[in-house]
C-alpha cells in the first residue's frame, strides 16, 4: 500500500472500520501479499522503497539497512513483519510476549492523528515463532518485547524465538525488575548470542529515567529503547499505549537527558510521535540512533519510511559537503564515460528518435517498402486496387508507431540523461524494463509469420545498447532530492496525481497487450473492416500474405505501447520526488508525439468511428488531470523544508 494508492483510496475505506478491524484488514493483506511467491518482489515494484546503503547502520554486532525502524504498536502479532520489512526499515520490534494470549481495545482519533490501546495486547512465543520467517534477515533487526508479566518465563520464551529474532526487549519501569528479573533474560539470550535491549518510558521524570539507563548498561543491556507511547504499563487490566504527534517533545526531552547522562555511544532506539521527516530527523538530532514509527504509518501512509530515509541520506550528504554536479562530471572523464549506463541508454533514447522520424517518413511517402511488396505479391498500386482505404489504414498503424516510438525515444534520453547519469537507479531501471519488454515484443511475428529484415535489423542495433547499459555501471549516487520534510497541500495533491499516471500507464499496458494480441490472431476488429469496408477474407483472397503484413504493424504497435506503458508507470510509481520538474516535463512532452501522431492520423485517413476513437478521450483526460495535480509539487522552485 504505497502512500498514491494508501492516502487516495485505501485509507479513506479502512478508516470506515472500527480501528482494530482496519488494522487486522491491512496488515493480513500485507501478509498475504508477502506470502506469495513473488510477493515481497511486488512490494518492492509498488514501493521501490529498499534503502540506500550509505543509510546502514552498525547496532552491536549486526549491521541495520536503515536507521528508520517499526514499533511492536503498529504490527503487535506480526501478521505482516515480512511486508513490512520491504518498506525500508532497519528494525521491527513485535510483541509484547507472554505466557498468554490476550487482546487490547483500540481507539483511533483523526482529528488528532492518535491511537491509544487500551489493556494488555499479549501474544504468546509460540504464536510469534509461527509468524516469523525461519531464517534471520541479515539487515533486519527483528525484536521480541517480553512482557512484564512474562519475565518470570522469560528463559522459556527466549528459548522459543532464539532462532526468529535478532533481539529481545524488556520493559524496566522500575529498579526492582532490573535487579530482579532481568539477569535470567540476560543470561539466557547471551548464550543464544542475543543482545537484549532495556525499554524506559519516556515520561518518567528526568532523574529516574537516566538512573534506570545507567543500571540497565550496568547490567547488560546492549542498548536502550526509549518508549514515549507508554502511558500506564501496570499489571492491571489499565495499561495504556498513546500513539500519536503528541508524544513526540517528551520523545525529544527524554532522549537529551539519556545523551547527556549516559556514554557517547550508547545505542538509544526512539519510539513515538514521529508522523513527518521533520519529526524524524528532530529526534536524530536529540541524540537517537534508530527511530521506531507507529501511527506515522497509519495516518501518514507507509512511504513515511522511505521518506524520512531519503531526509536523512539527503542531510548525509549535505553535511558531507557532496557537489553533486562535480561528482558527476568528475567520475566522467575520458574513457569512463563508456563504461556508464547512462551513455548508453542515452544513444538507446537517441537512436529510438531517429526511428521514429525514419518511421514517420515511410508511413507518409511509400507507406510499404520493396520488401513489403514482395513479402505480399502485390505492388502498392496493386494494394490500393485491392480496397481504396488498404494504404491508408497501414498509414494509420504506421504513423502511431513512429509517435510511440518518439514518446520512448524523449523518456530514454530524458532518463538517461538526467536520472540514471546521477546515478538514480529507478530511472536506469526504467528504461532498462521498457526497453527489453520492447526488444522482445520483436518476436511477436513468430504469431504471425512476417519477418521483416528492418524491423530485424532496427532490433539488433538497439539492443546492443541495451546490452551495453545492462552491463555497464551505474555511477554512485551523490545527488538524493531534497525530500518534503512536511505534508502540504502540494503533496496530497501529487498522490492523486500519481495515481492518475499510474492507471495512465496500466491502461497504455492493458491497451498494447489487447492490440499485440489482436495482432497475432484475429488482425482486426470489427471498426477497422467498417472502415475498410470489407471482409478479412476478400482481403486474404487478395494475397495469402496480406493480412500477416497487417498483423504486424498492428502486433508492433501493442508491443511500443507495452513499452510505453511501463515506462509511465515504473517512472510514476518511483521517481515523484519533491521539485523535480525535469520529470514532469519529460513525461508531459514525451506523451505529445503519441496523441497527436494518433489523433492526427486518424483524422487524415478519415477514420473516425466513435467506438474505435472512446478509449482516447479517458486516456487523455487521465494524464492531463495527472499532469495539472502532480504540477506544483513537481514544478514548484524547492525554498526551505516544506513541499
Amino acid at each position: 500500500m504505497p502512500d498514491w494508492f494508501y492516502r487516495t483510496l485505501s485509507q479513506p475505506i479502512l478508516f470506515r472500520f472500527p480501528p482494530a478491524i482496519g488494522r487486522d484488514r491491512a496488515l493480513g493483506l500485507l501478509g498475504a501479499i508477502a506470502r506469495l511467491p513473488l510477493g515481497t518482489y511486488v512490494i518492492d515494484v509498488l514501493g521501490h522503497m529498499i534503502p540506500d546503503a550509505r543509510l546502514a547502520r552498525t547496532v552491536g554486532r549486526m549491521q541495520v539497512a536503515s536507521p528508520a525502524g517499526v514499533s511492536l504498536n503498529l504490527d503487535m502479532c506480526a501478521t505482516a513483519t515480512q511486508a513490512l520489512s520491504r518498506f525500508g526499515v532497519g528494525l521491527i520490534e513485535v510483541g509484547p510476549v507472554g505466557t498468554s494470549a490476550r487482546s487490547a481495545e483500540i481507539h483511533r482519533d483523526s482529528a488528532t492523528q492518535s491511537v491509544t490501546i487500551r489493556g494488555h495486547q499479549r501474544l504468546t512465543a509460540d504464536a510469534l515463532a509461527a509468524q516469523l520467517p525461519a531464517r534471520r534477515n541479515r539487515q533486519l533487526m527483528i525484536v521480541a518485547r517480553i512482557a512484564p508479566e512474562g519475565l518470570a518465563a522469560g528463559d522459556a520464551i527466549v528459548t522459543a524465538l532464539r532462532a526468529r529474532v535478532s533481539a529481545v526487549s524488556v520493559e524496566l519501569n522500575t529498579r526492582t525488575v532490573i535487579d530482579e528479573q532481568l539477569p535470567a533474560v540476560l543470561t539466557v539470550a547471551s548464550a543464544y548470542g542475543l543482545p537484549v535491549f532495556g525499554v524506559l518510558p519516556a515520561h518518567m521524570k528526568e532523574h529516574a529515567l537516566c538512573d534506570l539507563a545507567r543500571a540497565a548498561l550496568a547490567a547488560g543491556c546492549e542498548g536502550l529503547i526509549v518508549d514515549a507511547t507508554i502511558a500506564n504499563s501496570g499489571q492491571g487490566s489499565d495499561e495504556i499505549r498513546h500513539c500519536g504527534p503528541a508524544q513526540k517533545h517528551p520523545l525529544v526531552r527524554a532522549i537529551i537527558a539519556l545523551r547527556r547522562a549516559l556514554p557517547g555511544d550508547a545505542l538509544l532506539i526512539a519510539n513515538g510521535g514521529i508522523h513527518q521527516p521533520a519529526d524524524a530527523l528532530e529526534v536524530l538530532d536529540s541524540g537517537a540512533t534508530l527511530l521506531q514509527l507507529d501511527s506515522g504509518l497509519i495516518f501518514s501512509g507507509p512511504g513515511l519510511v522511505k521518506r524520512i530515509n531519503d531526509a536523512i541520506l539527503h542531510r548525509q550528504l549535505a553535511q558531507d559537503n557532496v557537489s553533486a554536479e562535480a561528482a558527476v562530471f568528475a567520475r566522467e572523464p575520458g574513457r569512463e564515460t563508456l563504461g556508464m549506463s547512462w551513455f548508453w541508454l542515452l544513444w538507446l533514447g537517441l537512436a529510438m528518435l531517429s526511428g521514429a522520424g525514419l518511421a514517420a517518413y515511410l508511413a507518409l511517402v511509400p507507406v510499404v517498402l520493396p520488401y513489403d511488396e514482395v513479402f505480399v505479391g502485390l505492388s502498392r498500386a496493386e494494394l490500393h486496387s485491392v480496397n481504396s482505404n488498404l494504404l491508408g489504414f497501414l498509414t494509420h498503424d504506421r504513423i502511431t508507431l513512429a509517435g510511440l516510438m518518439a514518446t520512448l525515444g524523449i523518456g530514454y534520453s530524458s532518463f538517461a540523461w538526467v536520472g540514471a547519469r546521477r546515478g538514480w537507479h529507478w530511472a536506469e531501471v526504467a528504461v532498462l524494463v521498457s526497453a527489453t519488454v520492447g526488444s522482445l515484443s520483436f518476436f511477436l511475428f513468430l504469431g504471425f509469420g512476417y519477418f521483416e529484415p528492418f524491423h530485424g535489423f532496427v532490433t539488433v542495433m538497439l539492443s546492443q545498447f541495451l546490452i551495453a547499459a545492462a552491463r555497464s555501471q551505474l555511477p554512485v549516487p551523490t545527488d538524493v532530492p531534497n525530500p518534503a520534510l512536511i505534508e502540504t497541500r502540494a503533496w496530497r495533491l501529487s498522490l492523486w496525481g500519481q495515481l492518475c499516471w499510474i492507471f495512465f500507464g496500466i491502461g497504455l499496458i492493458g491497451a498494447g497487450v489487447v492490440i499485440a494480441g489482436v495482432g497475432i490472431t484475429r488482425v482486426f476488429v470489427p471498426q477497422d473492416l467498417a472502415f475498410l469496408n470489407t471482409a478479412a477474407d476478400a482481403l486474404l483472397s487478395a494475397s495469402p500474405r496480406l493480412l500477416p503484413l497487417i498483423a504486424h504493424d498492428r502486433a508492433t504497435v501493442g508491443g511500443m505501447l507495452l513499452s510505453a506503458g511501463l515506462i509511465y508507470l515504473l517512472s510514476s510509481l518511483w521517481g515523484f520526488r519533491r521539485g523535480e520538474r525535469w520529470l514532469w516535463r519529460t513525461m508531459v512532452i514525451a506523451a505529445v508525439p503519441s496523441f497527436a501522431a494518433t489523433l492526427w492520423v486518424h483524422w487524415h485517413i478519415g477514420y473516425l468511428d466513435a467506438i474505435h476513437l472512446a478509449p482516447l478521450a479517458p486516456a487523455l483526460a487521465l494524464f492531463m488531470l495527472g499532469a495539472a495535480l502532480s504540477h506544483e509539487f513537481l514544478c514548484q522552485p524547492i525554498r526551505g523544508n516544506t513541499a
